[in-house]
């Protein structure tokens, strides 16, 4: 049974190494016009080194060599950096840059490099200690700014397919669950252990490559304003006030771009848009929907358009849901059943079957 054990596990190994070297050769022409994906591109690079270097442990003497084991998984550890450059691109584009990368990294190769011309174990586990911890910072960072991310795209877009973070917040938790267990799989040295990691692995990045390709990167605020980003009830300054017959006239014209003009049925309507369209600034119009309406523009724009819905599911039986949705101005079929339910309690679907057969 340990045999077998053993040959799946150089067989994971073999997996792995191939498949990095898969996802690098398709990576590749996106990363001319997308840097996420040029980042991951070199991640994968990178991570395909690792899994080489690996080899090395078919070598007789380098399992039981303390010393030249330790220098192995030292190169390991140069992995959290790395993720920690790729996530904190995703969460604020254009944050990479040279100054950053080697800062990120200077610890790591610091420390590995220390332990290698010394030979001190303590160097060695020092570097273990500290790649846990920033590990765990940066899982915190990443929670953080990406939640207040989702937060930022809902006060100015009314649409958010493939533009929120919620599936980067899943990955880094994986992430950091895999460098546990890195950490305990070497310390108890179990091929069975390999093969579990291996597997999780191509399990990770799988699924990071799937959500990448779709995500769409927008201009956002950098990483600081982000973790300093508060809440989304914007109060607007003494230049953004109005007198009460210009807030009057706001309001109206509101009403009347909303409900007569519907520009809401423009799939593509930001904040800064219909700010524009009323003759006023976002910052007024994001507080009033705060402060006025306790909503936010993504919620406020798809309730009309969840009103427009119904009188078509109820006026037009023949349409199907996806031409109701793209005549409400909504971006994708999911959107428009999330956006339904919250509003209405109950499915599209529901409420139209109510209307074609009253009780």
């Amino acid at each position: 049974m340990s045999n077998f054990i053993r040959h799946l596990a150089h067989f994971t190994h073999g997996m792995a190494f191939m498949f990095f070297i898969i996802m690098a050769i398709r990576i590749f022409p996106f990363g001319k016009k997308n840097r996420i994906m040029h980042i991951l591109f070199w991640v994968m690079i990178f991570w395909a080194f690792i899994v080489l270097k690996d080899l090395g442990y078919l070598l007789d003497g380098v399992w039981s060599n303390p010393y030249v084991s330790s220098i192995h998984l030292s190169f390991d550890l140069w992995c959290v950096p790395a993720i920690i450059v790729l996530l904190f691109e995703v969460i604020s584009p254009q944050w990479t840059t040279l100054r950053k990368v080697v800062l990120v990294f200077l610890p790591s190769v610091l420390l590995t490099i220390l332990f290698v011309l010394t030979a001190h174990e303590v160097f060695y586990t020092i570097l273990v200690v500290y790649s846990n911890v920033v590990g765990l910072l940066a899982l915190g960072i990443v929670l953080i700014a990406s939640s207040r991310y989702d937060k930022f795209i809902k006060i100015n877009f009314s649409y958010s397919d493939n533009m929120t973070l919620e599936w980067i917040r899943f990955l880094i938790v994986a992430l950091y669950f895999a460098l546990v267990a890195w950490t305990l799989i070497n310390s108890w040295s179990t091929w069975l252990g390999d093969v579990f990691f291996y597997i999780f692995q191509i399990a990770i990045w799988s699924g990071f490559y799937y959500y990448a390709r779709k995500h769409h990167v927008i201009s956002t605020p950098n990483l600081t304003e982000l973790l300093s980003f508060k809440n989304d009830r914007e109060k607007p300054t003494d230049e953004d006030c109005n007198s009460t017959e210009e807030n009057e006239k706001f309001v109206v014209d509101l009403q009347r771009i909303m409900e007569e003009e519907k520009i809401y049925l423009n799939p593509q309507l930001n904040i800064s848009t219909l700010a524009s369209a009323i003759g006023t600034n976002r910052t007024y119009l994001s507080s009033y929907l705060n402060h006025q309406l306790n909503t936010n523009f993504y919620d406020y724009i798809n309730q009309f358009r969840v009103k427009e819905a119904c009188e078509l599911l109820t006026s037009q039986h023949n349409r199907t849901l996806e031409d109701i949705s793209d005549l409400c101005g909504f971006n994708s079929i999911s959107t428009f059943r999330r956006s339904f339910i919250k509003n209405m309690n109950e499915t599209p679907v529901e409420y139209k079957n109510k209307y074609r057969n009253p009780v």
